[in-house]
Order: C-alpha cells, then sequence, then structure tokens
C-alpha cells in the first residue's frame, strides 16, 4: 500500500491558469510541510449545472483530455522538488467543475484553490473558488496571485468564541506550527456593541499543547468586512471559521473575507458538512501519474 492511499492528500485543482499553478505550488508546500501526499485533480467540465438535477452522461473528449494530461504531467515535474519521493498523484475527472471539488474534498485533508481561474480570470474570486470555499467538508486554502508572504509573517485567525471556535483554534495553530511562525488570535463580533468573546481559556490551552508557537491576542474587530480583512494585512495566511448557513449573524461571511483579504485565506468549517448533489457526470477518475 503506498502512501497515498494510507494518509488523506493535500488536494488542489487545476485549470491550467496562472492562479491555479500558484494554488499548486502552496498545495505542495502544505503538503511537505504536513508529510502528506498531493493529489492533483484537472476537471474537464462535462456540463455547467452548478445544482443538483439529473445530467446526461457524456464522454470524456479524447483532445481535451490529450491536452490535460500532457498539462499535468508538467505540472508534476515542476513540483517534484517540493515532494522528492514521488509522493504527487493527478487524476482527470468529469462534469460540473463545484461537485467534482466537492466531492474529492470528502476525502481530503485540505482542498487548495487559486482564487481566481479559467472560470474567472482577473483580481475577484472565481465563481467555482467562491462555491467550493462555502460548502467544502474539509478546509480549503484560497491562494491569491502574487508572491507568497514572508516566512516570518503571522498566522492571523479570528474567531467569535461561539461553537467550533476549538475547532478553528487547531487548525490555525496547525498552521502556525509548520510554518514555524506566530499566531495573532483576533477576536470577532457579530455586531459592533457587542462585547468580544472572553478567550482566556481556550488560549490558555492552545498555549499548553502548542509551547513552540507564540500566540499573541490581537484587538477585537467588529462585522465590518474591512476591518475582519485589515487584521491581516501583513500575515502568511488570515483563518476563518464556516457555519453551515453562509452569512448568519454569527459567523464571518465567507464570500466578502475571500473578495477582500490582502493574503491566502484559509475556510475552515464549524460543524460537519456532508456534500450533496448529482454525481459528477461520467465519473471517471483518469490516473495521469502513479505514486
Amino acid at each position: 500500500m503506498d502512501m497515498t492511499s494510507r494518509f488523506p492528500p493535500i488536494v488542489v485543482g487545476v485549470d491550467g491558469s496562472g492562479p491555479a499553478a500558484a494554488a499548486a505550488g502552496a498545495a505542495a508546500e502544505e503538503a511537505r510541510r504536513r508529510l502528506l501526499p498531493l493529489r492533483l485533480v484537472r476537471v474537464l467540465p462535462g456540463s455547467q449545472a452548478s445544482e443538483p438535477g439529473p445530467s446526461p452522461r457524456q464522454p470524456v473528449q479524447l483532445g481535451p483530455r490529450r491536452a490535460a494530461v500532457t498539462e499535468l504531467t508538467a505540472l508534476r515535474r515542476s513540483l517534484a522538488h517540493h515532494l522528492p519521493g514521488g509522493r504527487i498523484g493527478a487524476a482527470i475527472a468529469t462534469g460540473p467543475p463545484v461537485w467534482v471539488l466537492l466531492r474529492e474534498a470528502a476525502s481530503a485533508e485540505l482542498l487548495v484553490l487559486g482564487a481566481s481561474g479559467a472560470d474567472h480570470p482577473g483580481p475577484h474570486v472565481g465563481a467555482v473558488t467562491s462555491a467550493v470555499a462555502q460548502r467544502s467538508p474539509c478546509p480549503v486554502l484560497v491562494v491569491p496571485p502574487g508572491p507568497p508572504a514572508p516566512a516570518a509573517a503571522p498566522v492571523v485567525v479570528v474567531v467569535d468564541g461561539g461553537p467550533g471556535t476549538q475547532r478553528l483554534l487547531s487548525a490555525a495553530v496547525l498552521q502556525a506550527s509548520t510554518r514555524s511562525t506566530c499566531l495573532d488570535v483576533v477576536p470577532w463580533s457579530c455586531a459592533a456593541d457587542d462585547a468580544p468573546p472572553d478567550l482566556t481559556t481556550l488560549l490558555r490551552d492552545v498555549a499548553r499543547t502548542h509551547p513552540a508557537v507564540s500566540v499573541r491576542l490581537r484587538d477585537p474587530v467588529g462585522p465590518d468586512p474591512a476591518a475582519l480583512t485589515g487584521a491581516a494585512r501583513g500575515a502568511a495566511l488570515l483563518v476563518v471559521g464556516r457555519r453551515d448557513q453562509e452569512g448568519t449573524p454569527d459567523s464571518p461571511a465567507v464570500r466578502p473575507v475571500l473578495a477582500a483579504a490582502p493574503t491566502s485565506v484559509l475556510v475552515v468549517p464549524l460543524a460537519p458538512t456532508t456534500v450533496t448533489g448529482p454525481a459528477p457526470i461520467r465519473a471517471l477518475h483518469v490516473p495521469v501519474v502513479q505514486s
């Protein structure tokens, strides 16, 4: 049994765009730091449907599939120095991109996506990335274009003290630990006149279980997304939680955070999430390279 079958992988969605290539590099670094395999997934849309419903089965066209194989082989080769030993697998799947990626996320440790891509080029968050980040059962790392943050930059996590805060802090401190940097904790209130949450006990537990990580409590921020994302300026990563219902009063809305964040964003589901929807059209995963 190889490593890719024993451990949940870091999965990255790629589509041939520059942002997707940057996301693949960030995913390879995540896999290296966590000692996990990396899985590259190229989606060939068999349908543009994005909501549940019956869809006819369609064959994978040979031309696009061959082009995708060439693209993935070159990408794997460019990432090999991150993961010596060949712990990189790749596959092609056919179907609506959102549903294919959500089903990949169901068995992944982490899903990594470019902030934009071939579906929505430019500086804004792409439609596929936005939809997946708001529904994924596993954490989603959204990587913006541009150079990565300095190695010493902190990880910033925004917490409201509600259910799931321990899970959110655990994800954030793991990022700080594997990056060998500090963790900045920013209390968040859903209303401007609310008192910030009391995080004393939770932060004491984090400091006890991760003594090598310096944990700093920052000034609280209110519901304005601009204030929330402003707290992440100069950070290597912004970590936010996602509740089941997007935009509920007790959780920062994911979409405006992704749109305005000055750095990569890790979106962590704070409760178990089930992927519901149609199976990808012709749910065929074509192995490109064997790991």
